[in-house]
């Protein structure tokens, strides 16, 4: 078999939050990274007195977490992704849709989307003073799943 020519990149990626899965603000031009971690299938087993090998049965998957890094901004109208996440995050039982395309978002390419999700995890401006940096920081979305579609 030959050696594919056609793997991505995720620099022209496509980074969206929602709070009500209809009306969706693009991040990307602040999202400078989109990390996934967790969705472990579990496993129970267990080993009889016959044989060597135990009885495995599959379980249930934990949950998701979506990180995604941001470059901090400032402006008029707060319309950029860390007063939204913000406000999802400090408003008890406050939900928070994701959803990234790692080929941007055009029709015929695929996405990944959360259902409902929880901010876990959010970070605060905070930097040091001589290093020049951009000021980034960073939230977690807790989902049930991600799910894989066509952009339309």
């Amino acid at each position: 078999m030959a050696q594919t020519a056609t793997g991505l990149s995720f620099i022209a990626a496509d980074v969206s939050v929602s709070a009500d899965n209809s009306t969706w603000l693009d991040i990307s031009p602040f999202a400078t990274t989109v990390g996934v971690e967790g969705g472990t299938r579990k496993t129970g087993e267990v080993n009889t007195f016959d044989g060597d090998t135990p009885i495995l049965k599959s379980g249930k998957r934990e949950s998701v977490k979506v990180t995604v890094k941001y470059v901090y901004t400032e402006d008029a109208a707060d319309t950029g992704a860390f007063e939204t996440v913000r406000t999802q995050y400090e408003t008890a039982g406050g939900l928070l849709y994701l959803r990234y395309s790692p080929k941007a978002r055009v029709s015929d390419v695929f996405e990944f989307t959360t259902g409902a999700g929880i901010v876990t995890d959010f970070g605060y401006p905070q930097g040091e003073c001589g290093d020049g940096e951009p000021l980034c920081d960073e939230f977690t979305v807790a989902c049930a799943s991600l799910t894989k579609a066509a952009v339309t």
